[in-house]
């Protein structure tokens, strides 16, 4: 979507370079695009034409797909490498404008899996340091986001304003404890006040009262850090900010909510890793990750009955920590490293006037990381933000197509690379799933032992990993007195 005149790396201009490298080569083309609205790449399910893209590959006449980057064919690591599946069984080959690479060798091939690895941990990664840098403010005592209703913002401070008398008579009427959110909402309208949020004004729902009792904290001159956990921080700090109620109604509020939701809770909610990669090893069956009744330890689970009486179920964090010791001593060979370094060295050097352009991309990536502190620190406005944002992002493309670049050079690409051990181990966990289904393909159970036995990489991990895969190949059986779920060994001296 182009949201401001100077986004230039609109879908009409991703479609021109695709025709142009198709014009180059003497191909004749047919055009597939999913332009219309807000359609993520992380899903095939609203990409149409994309879809109906893959059904043509059987054709005869086709020798190749062309995008104009990798993160404009997919953002799911599965998806694509399914996708890469495909294109090699009917012999065609995928050709990236903004990339440039060659599909036709195996390293060509492993280098554009590792691409795409990267890619799909890059907006994990961002939004991390995005986090980071929000959670450091809010510990001076910085609100950072919208400001609340009751507060408007002004020089990037939180300042009361016309709505603030409602936000005390809210919070006093709910602590009484004889209202309810929707009974609080429905007496609000009644007196005649109304919620203003970005949109306008509206009457009181059962949601917006929420939000306001959720930032009751907030109110009282704190700054909560940390996701809220049955009804309170694990800390708050001092805000910068006049406070609207005092801290002893804003823990009775939190009192009340908690009485009003006690014995509704359910369990906690959990990422299960392994999903979609862990088999029976026995019978072939696929196992789920699900909790041992209401509020119990979770597992992994044979969907059906187990093809064991009374092994059908093992622990998750056990088994979850058995694949992540599978990537302990995760490096890429210093040979590949230099190999992957000078070709895309002697590709930029071909051309005198690239030193300059990379000088250029290196300025523009710092003035956007400066531009989104100053978002942060409120020293410019929303509007102001996605404009110069918009801008600056269009600057960089031009200059990474011009080089041949994708978003990360190549000493960052290789770096994450061999980061994706550490990921995996203390990542979020969508990133340490993330890396975990970008590696493997299966993970094999044996019900006797109840620990994974065999793994199956990804094609792309045998061609940067051989050693490391030669490990996993050659594992030796378990050998008695080995504690269950320790990590598979090699006979040549660990995973390593």
């Amino acid at each position: 979507m182009v949201r401001y005149e100077a986004d230039r790396a609109s879908p009409e201009r991703q479609l021109d370079h695709c025709m142009r490298v198709c014009d180059e080569k003497g191909w004749t083309y047919e055009v597939y695009q999913d332009a219309e609205g807000h359609r993520s790449g992380r899903s095939e399910k609203h990409r149409p034409e994309w879809r109906r893209l893959k059904t043509q590959l059987p054709r005869p006449e086709v020798v190749a797909v062309v995008v104009s980057s990798l993160d404009r064919a997919s953002r799911s690591p599965r998806d694509f490498f399914n996708f890469v599946d495909l294109l090699q069984e009917h012999s065609v080959e995928l050709v990236s404008v903004k990339e440039r690479f060659d599909t036709t060798t195996a390293i060509g091939n492993a280098f554009l899996a590792m691409l795409m690895v990267v890619a799909s941990l890059e907006s994990d990664l961002a939004s991390e340091r995005i986090s980071d840098s929000v959670r450091h403010r809010r510990t001076k005592g910085v609100h950072v986001g919208l400001a609340p209703f009751g507060y408007r913002r002004e020089d990037g401070h939180l300042i009361p304003g016309e709505d603030a008398r409602i936000v005390t008579l809210l919070v006093e009427l709910y602590a009484t404890g004889s209202y309810s959110f929707s009974q609080l909402a429905v007496e609000l309208n009644r007196r005649g006040y109304r919620f203003r949020d970005r949109y306008g004004a509206k009457p009181f729902t059962k949601v917006s009262v929420r939000s306001v009792l959720q930032n009751a904290w907030l109110y009282a001159g704190k700054i909560p850090v940390g996701r809220e956990r049955d009804r309170a921080y694990s800390e708050i700090y001092d805000g910068d900010h006049e406070p609207l109620i005092s801290d002893e109604l804003a823990g009775h509020v939190t009192d009340v909510r908690r009485n009003r939701t006690k014995g509704t809770s359910r369990s906690p909610s959990r990422l299960y890793l392994l999903t979609g990669l862990l088999y029976c090893q026995d019978c072939g069956a696929r196992l789920w990750g699900r909790r041992r009744g209401r509020g119990g330890d979770p597992t992994y689970r044979h969907p059906g009955p187990a093809c064991q009486p009374y092994r059908g179920s093992f622990p998750a964090e056990r088994l979850e920590a058995e694949a992540v010791a599978l990537l302990d001593g995760l490096a890429l060979p210093t040979q590949l490293q230099d190999m992957i370094r000078d070709r895309v060295k002697e590709r930029i050097e071909a051309e005198p006037r690239n030193a300059d352009l990379l000088r250029e991309l290196q300025a523009k990536r710092a003035k956007l990381i400066r531009l989104t502190e100053m978002r942060l620190e409120g020293d410019i406005d929303r509007d102001a933000f996605h404009a110069r944002k918009a801008e600056i992002t269009a600057a960089t493309l031009d200059l990474e197509t011009q080089l041949g670049l994708g978003s990360h050079d190549p000493d960052s690409s290789l770096q994450r690379i061999t980061d994706l051990a550490r990921v995996a181990r203390d990542g979020s966990p969508s990133q340490r799933r993330g890396v975990l289904l970008s590696i493997f393909q299966r993970l094999e159970l044996s019900i006797e032992r109840g620990e994974i036995v065999k793994v199956v990489p990804k094609p792309w991990f045998r061609t940067f990993f051989p050693h490391l895969v030669e490990a996993w190949d050659h594992a030796d059986t378990p050998r008695a007195g080995t504690p269950p779920g320790a990590p598979l060994t090699s006979p040549v001296g660990g995973t390593g």
